[in-house]
């Protein structure tokens, strides 16, 4: 059954990952792919590096079609370009996620960003963030009511 904003969101034919869920990773290095998230993410996903550094995105094709798009317009010449290019497809991984919903996280992405056993899912809107638990309370909270008005009235919320 879908919620109030899933059916704002497709009524306005918006494709937006919201929410956090805390998953463990398996002995594998396998996590489960929220529900909420699946459909909008598709098959397959691709797994990369994320915006922040200690932590990894999980795109959709589509999603990660347009950042590649976007990223072939970087000249060569461009040095901190060619290094975002590195780091961000260098480090991109396709994943197919199986009837569980479940995907391999590479060794070596699970390695940079210091996964450990428990995670957090979040929903940036056009992306999936994977981050290890105790990173991600480290790095997602306020500290006081006006760092969050701050932010409020930065970004004009």
């Amino acid at each position: 059954m879908e919620s109030g904003l899933e059916d704002l969101f497709a009524e306005f034919n918006l494709n937006m990952l919201y929410g956090r869920f805390n998953h463990s990773l398996d002995s594998k290095g396998r996590v489960i792919i929220p529900v909420r998230f699946r459909d909008s993410l598709g098959s397959p996903v691709v797994v990369t590096r994320g915006y922040d550094i200690n932590c990894l995105c999980i795109f959709s094709k589509d999603e990660f079609i347009k950042r590649m798009t976007k990223l072939r317009e970087i000249p060569a010449s461009d040095e901190q370009g060619q290094k975002f290019i590195r780091y961000f497809l260098g480090n991109a991984e396709p994943c197919i996620p199986d009837k569980q919903g479940k995907i391999l996280i590479p060794a070596h992405l699970r390695e940079d960003v210091g996964l450990d056993k428990e995670l957090v899912l979040s929903g940036m809107g056009d992306r999936v963030e994977v981050w290890s638990r105790e990173v991600w309370e480290a790095s997602s909270s306020y500290q006081s009511t006006e760092e969050i008005s701050a932010s409020v009235e930065k970004y004009n919320i």
